[in-house]
Parts: C-alpha cells; sequence; structure tokens
C-alpha cells in the first residue's frame, strides 16, 4: 500500500512503531523495518552509552536491506532539564540516524524548533522528524518548526499522553489536524505527512484512520505483544487477556523519580491499584510501587496498553505476522466498502 507517508519516508507499508520504553529495543524496530514499516528504538529512558548501543545495534543490522527503516525516539522534558542527557541524545545525532522522533516538551507548548535546526545540522537534510501531538494547536505550532511528519495521539492511545482539559479522540483529532494543516499549508500534498496514534490494533481500525485523513498509523500496543518487543512474557499475557484501560496520573505520581511534567499522564491496563484509592504522596506507596515492579507484580504496577487492547488476541506473534495480518485486514475492509455502498447522485 502506497501513501504519502510511505513515498516521503521510503517505506512499503504505511506503520510505524513508536518508540515504547522498555519495549523498543533494537530487536523490535528491526522486525518493524524488515517487515517494511518504520520502527523506532526508545532512547528516552535508556543510559546514554545503552541509547547510543541499541540504535547502532539497530540501524547496522537493518542497513539498506529492508523495505523499511529504523529512527531514534527521544522526550524532550529530559533534554531540557539535563546536560548529560542532551550530549548523549547528541551523541546519537552524530550516527545521522534516517529518522528522529520527538515528543513531550516542557511547558507542553513550547516549539520544538531548535530541536528540529539542530537535528537539521547534525544529521543532514535525509534526516526526516516526527513529532507527537495531541492537539491542533500542537500540530500548527509542530507544523512552523519545519517537521516531516506529526503524529496526532487520541486519548485511545497507551503510555504516556497529554492531560489537557479536553482530550480528544482519533475520530475527532485526526480530521481536525488534517483540515488544519490542509489550510494552512494550502494542500495535503505541501503539508507535513499525518499519522493516527491510539486504539489502532487491526485492518480495520487502520482503513478508519486513512479515511479520516491520515497518511499513516502508529501501531503500539500490536506490536507491544509480538515476540521481538521488550518486556517479559508474563507482561505480553496480560495485554492478550485483559479488557479494560484506565487514563491516570497514578503511575507518574509513585514513581517520583521519572518526574513526568504534570501536564502529562498515562493510559494503563487496569488492575487492582487502580481499582484501589491510595495516597500516592506517601513514602509507604512509593515505597510499595518500587517492590512491585521489582517483583513483577501487575496488579501494583503499570502496563501500559492502549484503548485497543480488547482486539489483541495473541501475544505469541511475530511482527511480521502482525503487519501482514493488518495490511490484509485494511485491504480487504477497503474492498468491502467499495463494493458495498452505494454512492448517491446529488440531483
Amino acid at each position: 500500500m502506497e501513501t504519502k507517508f510511505t513515498r516521503v519516508f521510503g517505506l512499503k507499508l504505511p506503520i510505524c512503531q513508536p518508540p515504547m520504553a522498555g519495549v523498543s529495543f533494537a530487536r523490535l524496530s528491526v522486525a518493524v523495518a524488515e517487515s517494511g514499516g518504520l520502527g523506532f528504538v526508545a532512547a528516552g529512558f535508556l543510559s546514554p552509552a545503552d541509547a547510543l548501543a541499541e540504535f547502532r545495534t539497530a540501524r547496522d543490522s537493518v542497513a539498506d536491506k529492508a523495505d523499511g527503516a529504523v529512527g531514534v525516539g527521544y522526550l524532550l522534558f529530559p533534554l531540557r532539564r539535563s546536560v548529560d542527557e542532551r550530549e548523549g541524545y547528541r551523541a546519537v545525532l552524530r550516527e545521522k540516524p534516517k529518522v528522529v522522533w520527538l515528543a513531550f516538551d516542557e511547558p507542553r507548548e513550547a516549539s520544538p524548533k531548535e530541536f528540529v535546526e539542530e537535528i537539521r545540522k547534525t544529521c543532514g537534510g535525509e534526516c526526516k522528524i516526527i513529532y507527537q501531538v495531541n492537539s491542533v494547536e500542537g500540530a500548527l505550532t509542530v507544523a512552523d518548526a519545519g517537521v516531516d511528519a506529526i503524529v496526532a495521539q487520541g486519548l485511545e492511545a497507551g503510555g504516556h499522553q497529554s492531560f489537557q482539559k479536553d482530550p480528544k479522540s482519533v475520530f475527532t483529532l485526526v480530521p481536525t489536524v488534517r483540515k488544519a494543516l490542509n489550510t494552512k499549508f494550502g494542500s495535503r500534498k505541501e503539508s507535513p505527512c499525518l499519522l493516527a496514534a491510539g486504539g489502532i490494533v487491526d485492518g480495520q481500525a487502520m482503513a478508519a484512520a486513512l479515511a479520516l485523513g491520515a497518511d499513516g498509523v502508529v501501531m503500539g500496543t500490536r506490536l507491544y505483544a509480538s515476540e521481538e518487543a521488550g518486556g517479559t512474557a508474563e507482561m505480553k499475557a496480560e495485554l492478550a487477556s485483559k479488557q479494560n484501560t484506565s487514563r491516570t496520573r497514578v503511575w507518574d505520581e509513585l514513581n517520583v523519580q521519572a518526574l513526568w511534567p504534570e501536564a502529562y499522564g498515562a493510559r494503563s491496563l487496569q488492575n487492582s491499584l487502580l481499582d484501589s484509592e491510595v495516597d500516592t504522596s506517601t513514602e509507604a506507596a512509593q515505597a510499595a510501587y518500587r517492590s512491585a515492579k521489582k517483583n513483577k507484580d501487575y496488579e501494583n504496577s503499570p502496563i501500559f496498553a492502549g484503548q485497543g487492547i480488547d482486539r489483541v488476541e495473541s501475544s505469541e506473534m511475530c511482527v511480521d505476522a502482525i503487519m501482514k495480518d493488518v495490511m490484509k485486514d485494511a485491504v480487504g475492509v477497503i474492498k468491502d466498502l467499495s463494493g458495498t455502498l452505494v454512492l448517491g447522485v446529488d440531483t
């Protein structure tokens, strides 16, 4: 399937695997690239040395033989806070990645222009830049900064997201961003690529996202439940068995070491701790959380996942099988629609 996203980024399939901490290591990103999509190493919470090593492994494994590509993803708020984090980030940029994913600035409304300019200067003009947003205003801000693609992340998405007062679903956000970008640039052809993220785990959702105006899709939860993804077998089994998720700041309030800005929270699987009332400000609660994480107690620690989780039926599929399955279903949905819809003619 060819879209603007596949043409601009040199891909076979319009599927992107996002950088997910603890999940998106070299093995996953390479598998996605070899299947024709765009994979990312999540560098955000790796040490600078580990981030560099993982990216080099991914890049060298793919080289130019794959139908897809690999990139590296960073959170902006740690880069603004820490000189060491910024230097580690610059060390990876000097490796000239083909694609860099940026997200989660502090403050949320800040322009990433200085980061975009640094990437262009260090990596050269061929490096593509993707930025994730949760609002139309955010999309227009990063478009002004000169990014190549914008991820419109709906509230259905797993993991971290903006905790604004009026969060938008993919069904609302994607077409609104599409219209705003077309208006700003004069046409879809001249605007950055637009990717939809949130609840997209199968071909039906992918076809819907394309119909809403996306040029491609971001699949996190579905690829998390793959053989090649990081994370324990127990975590992946939970992904394939649970039905419900919650959007919350509880995990960030308990995990004080991560210091996520208050503007953000996360969606995770519903579990016993979220069902209870816990005072996250106490040392006892924070110590219990650390113990739960260490002991792999998933009723009292998070497994981040999106609302599409109820359509993830297996944690034993490989990435290539997942992506072929999604593409087959997406093409089938589009063909079925074209064969069953009867378009009226205005008179």
